[in-house]
């Protein structure tokens, strides 16, 4: 017996209901869009300024993408160990001066 379906959208939101569960299945289509989208404009930066590494052709930029995204969770690592200093310095400054009080 086949199975028709109005909406390809509809039948895929009902099978991922299906299998997920009780999660709720429009936050991860809509991650699953934004994670795409943000795989897309990373090409297309690389593309537009033929940056590559290593090799001449698609592999360099197969490898300049994976550098790319690794040297922004270095950037992000950096600045969140530096917030992370910075509020407990905060921190120990504000005991010290209700200690002194």
């Amino acid at each position: 017996m086949r199975r028709s379906f109005g909406n390809f959208g509809t039948c895929a939101l009902e099978k991922a209901q299906r299998v997920v569960g009780s999660m709720n299945v429009s936050s991860l289509i809509y991650l699953g869009a934004s994670t795409a989208s943000v795989i897309m404009s990373q090409l297309c930066f690389l593309i537009i300024i033929r940056f590559k590494l290593l090799y001449p052709d698609w592999q360099g930029y197969l490898i300049a993408g994976f550098a790319l995204v690794w040297m922004a969770n270095v950037y992000m690592s950096l600045f969140a160990r530096i917030r992370l200093d910075v509020k407990r310095e905060r921190v120990q400054i504000k005991k010290e001066e209700e200690g002194a009080k």
